[in-house]
């Protein structure tokens, strides 16, 4: 928990299975109100949360709000209680009041800052104040509890321990005896914080009597928000040239290969590797099946919903210009976007911005060429392998580095699996990588009225015909002049150059638009409309 970097799992890059419409502001928000309920010892009787001015418009659109609430209600990231949290709290008697934060003026060139969600917590006598940042992909921060500056990031088992003594090393490392893998003290004030890490889960024994130290006012356990943790910090591979060496050396596939990295990783089981992909194929079809019937209700309203539904039929009609095959796995993209901005349970791949690419395209490829399941399986074990090296290297945030890092991999991750599916060599699938990254280097992320809507949605249809067209350009032996791994730093050059107004900050390109403004002003109106009469 001090802030180690961390390798990504396959699951980070193709996950997590959560609740719409974003991985930052909805899947990282939950996140933090579940570490705030760790934090806390339980669930809150009353609960403050704080929001900053320049997110004010962003966290309803989003239901940020609802998301908080349902973590500190102990929902998981996919529950579709989320969408009713507020309601549910109240049934519960909880007390929640929400407030805008004026934010400090930042130099002009200030780059985006994270979605910061600040929480006042009260249970019983106890009261604690929290800050969680969602840095992008639904991977989260807790920067400060009690005015202790942390940084843990739920993905390990632990524990905190709030005492007036700075002398309680041994005495811990007594308590939790083998279990303890590393233990680090805060201080502030006079006041001290024990923030531990464990091989696993602490037990109530084990707290109870760390709260019966000399001098210690709380103790709390703190459980991994992940359905698995880091076993090697050392990658089979880290970077796309090292995997398709490994897979040439030893005669591996790039799915075998994807496998074996996630073993070396997490130290689960193939099968167990194989089981949690077959697990996201499922729900990213449930996510396009529910998408395409028709008219969803999307959250902000921006946009009719039934996208999908209309590409769709055109399609089968026979009457796409794109042809059936692109023109369908569009459809099906847009669809499991038009699921996840109505709040529906879909994939992060690699972000929920980007949710629609990969399964739009697999599902659609798959049928074409009669594929099995278990060959689709593989297909999406190589996109994430692919993702995880990118990740390992560029962040996958809009607001980090545009949505070149969000639809743009989402892309390059999808032409590497349609490669493989089809049957291609692990250098094609590299290529195919590198084509369609290169494609869409550049894209800005300027969401209107700051919601998971316009232009998203209709960004992952792009995304999905660029892979289809960098797959077929490396099945058919076209090889891009410069190598994967060079596109992928020019990826991260280009990140790092993009202008802030760029990157989700509302300050530019389809943001700024008069249409987007008059959006904008509509739904805040709306909002208030829906907020008086709750």
């Amino acid at each position: 928990m001090s802030g180690k970097a961390r390798l990504l799992s396959l699951f980070d890059v193709l996950g997590p299975i959560m609740t719409g419409p974003s991985s930052s502001a909805t899947a990282g928000a939950v996140k933090i109100g579940r570490m705030g309920r760790m934090f806390l010892g339980g669930q809150p009787d009353e609960v403050d949360l704080y929001f900053s001015e320049t997110f004010g418009c962003k966290y309803r659109g989003n239901s940020t709000d609802a998301a908080a609430i349902g973590g500190l209600l102990g929902f998981a990231v996919d529950a579709p209680e989320i969408r009713s949290a507020r309601e549910i709290a109240a049934s519960r008697g909880i007390k929640v009041s929400i407030r805008i934060r004026p934010e400090e003026a930042s130099a002009p060139d200030a780059g985006p800052k994270p979605i910061s969600v600040e929480m006042d917590l009260r249970r019983g006598g106890d009261s604690i104040h929290v800050t969680g940042l969602s840095v992008g992909g639904s991977e989260i921060v807790m920067s400060e509890v009690d005015g202790f500056p942390v940084n843990i990031q739920g993905n390990e088992d632990g524990f905190l321990v709030f005492s007036s003594s700075g002398n309680l090393g041994t005495a811990l490392g007594e308590v939790f005896g083998e279990n303890l893998l590393s233990v680090e003290k805060i201080e502030k004030d006079g006041r001290f914080l024990y923030v531990g890490t464990l091989e696993r889960p602490a037990s109530a024994i084990s707290i109870e009597k760390a709260e019966e130290l000399p001098e210690v006012t709380r103790a709390v356990c703190l459980q991994n928000l992940l359905a698995y943790r880091l076993h090697d910090a050392n990658p089979l591979f880290g970077s796309i040239a090292e995997m398709v060496a490994l897979c040439q050396r030893e005669g591996m596939t790039m799915a075998d290969a994807a496998v074996a990295y996630e073993k070396k990783r997490s130290g689960m089981p193939e099968a167990e590797v194989r089981r949690m992909a077959a697990e996201i194929w499922k729900v990213m079809e449930a996510s396009v099946e529910a998408g395409v019937k028709g008219k969803n209700a999307v959250l902000s309203g921006l946009v009719p919903g039934d996208a999908g539904h209309r590409l769709a039929e055109r399609a089968e009609a026979g009457r796409s210009l794109s042809g059936r095959t692109v023109a369908l796995a569009a459809a099906r993209a847009l669809a499991c976007m038009e699921c996840d901005a109505c709040m529906g349970r879909v994939v992060a791949a690699p972000t929920a911005g980007a949710a629609g690419v990969i399964p739009g395209a697999l599902l659609t490829a798959a049928e074409a060429l009669g594929a099995s399941e278990a060959r689709v399986v593989d297909a999406l074990l190589v996109s994430a392998a692919v993702g995880s090296v990118i990740a390992l290297a560029a962040p996958v945030s809009g607001t980090m580095g545009g949505c070149q890092s969000e639809v743009g991999v989402a892309s390059a991750m999808t032409a590497s699996a349609l490669v493989h599916l089809d049957g291609g060599t692990p250098s094609q699938a590299a290529h195919a990588m590198a084509i369609a990254l290169k494609n869409v280097l550049g894209l800005v992320c300027d969401p209107v009225a700051g919601a998971v809507e316009v232009p998203c949605i209709k960004r992952n249809a792009m995304g999905v015909a660029n892979a289809f067209v960098a797959a077929d350009m490396a099945l058919a032996g076209i090889e891009s002049a410069i190598p994967a791994d060079e596109v992928i730093m020019a990826l991260c050059n280009v990140q790092k150059l993009l202008p802030v107004e760029l990157r989700a900050s509302a300050r530019g390109g389809l943001g700024i638009t008069p249409t987007a403004q008059r959006l904008m002003a509509e739904k805040m109106e709306r909002l208030e409309r829906e907020a008086a009469g709750r």
